[in-house]
């Protein structure tokens, strides 16, 4: 907040939840009129400081909330009913994408503007790829679905066969190879360092929570000069 206070906000159950933390006190307290209304399936934070809340349904209906005001206002609707994460572009728009656990066609695909509150489908080029992560507002850590096993993988899955990786540029369309990863990283959460690295834990595709008794680090690093990731390996908790 531009007092230095941090707003936090959640969904519990499709409702909104929100306080306000000040660093100051090191206090929380509860937000002021916070609306009262249940449903919500997603809530994703805009560029403009705004947060989007996706409702799902055969309306795939969207609103606008604005934490200065606590005011939702209609924000239109998504193309698809079925829609998986969001992730924030350089230009504001917000893009949806199910990236399936296993080879098969996924529904979801598109990129809204809320702007103007609609929605249009993704790139062609996009639709055939999982996203691995978000390296930059457009750049994006993708791998073909034509990689990807033919059903889910199981828990305990440690394969060094590798899968090609490579990045996509939303705003360009270009596609350029990045290294690969061994299949067993498929399912992963992925948190992107401040030097450009990205830190990937093991994951179950069935939970999303660590294994613990196979838990691994990689580490891409990025080469700014050459343009291109070089993947390291290193092995924690074996």
């Amino acid at each position: 907040m531009r007092d230095g206070r941090v707003f936090i906000i959640q969904l519990v159950w499709g409702k909104i939840q929100a306080e306000i933390f000040d660093p100051k006190s090191g206090r929380f307290s509860a937000a002021a009129n916070v609306p009262d209304q249940a449903g919500a399936a997603l809530l994703v934070k805009l560029k403009d400081g705004r947060f989007m809340l996706w409702y799902g349904g055969k309306q795939s209906t969207v609103q606008t909330l604005d934490p200065t005001t606590m005011k939702l206002v209609s924000g239109g609707h998504l193309i698809k009913v079925c829609n998986f994460g969001g992730l924030t572009l350089d230009d504001g728009r917000v893009l949806f994408h199910y990236s399936p656990p296993y080879r098969r066609n996924a529904c979801g695909g598109e990129i809204y503007d809320p702007a103007t509150g609609t929605a249009t489908e993704e790139p062609a080029e996009l639709q055939k790829m999982n996203i691995f992560a978000q390296l930059s507002g457009d750049k994006l850590l993708v791998i073909s679905r034509a990689s990807l096993p033919e059903e889910i993988l199981p828990l305990d899955d440690d394969s060094t066969i590798s899968i090609p990786i490579s990045i996509y540029d939303v705003a360009t369309g270009i596609d350029e190879p990045a290294g690969s990863i061994p299949r067993g990283f498929l399912y992963s959460n992925t948190i992107l360092l401040k030097d450009g690295r990205l830190l990937i834990l093991k994951t179950s595709c069935h939970t999303r929570t660590p294994i613990m008794r196979n838990y691994s680090i990689r580490k891409l690093s990025a080469s700014r000069a050459s343009g291109y990731l070089e993947l390291a390996m290193s092995r924690a908790l074996r």
